[in-house]
């Protein structure tokens, strides 16, 4: 039962995910790290309080470590590493 759409991480300096809906406008984003630098929120599947619709969001995360390296993104079993995605949201 996954009810909350977030992003992990440790070690980060920078970060900034963005949640994009299929009409290309940013429906949540959060920059927000913990002391150990990982990502403190999630995304829900709401904007401003209102439930979003069923359906396939685009998300973007760029990020850097404390040690200056780059997040260069995740390999999603193609062999191919990205920093960008998709989830799909079920209500």
């Amino acid at each position: 039962d996954l009810r909350l759409f977030k992003p992990a991480g440790v070690n980060l300096e920078f970060y900034q995910v963005t949640l994009i809906n299929q009409w290309g406008n940013i429906v949540w984003k959060s920059n927000k790290l913990d002391d150990m630098g990982r990502p403190l929120e999630g995304w829900d599947g709401s904007t401003n309080g209102e439930p979003q619709p069923t359906g396939t969001y685009m998300w973007s995360i760029s990020a850097k470590f404390k040690d200056g390296t780059s997040w260069n993104g995740t390999d999603a079993g193609d062999g191919n590493t990205k920093t960008f995605g998709t989830v799909l949201l079920i209500r």
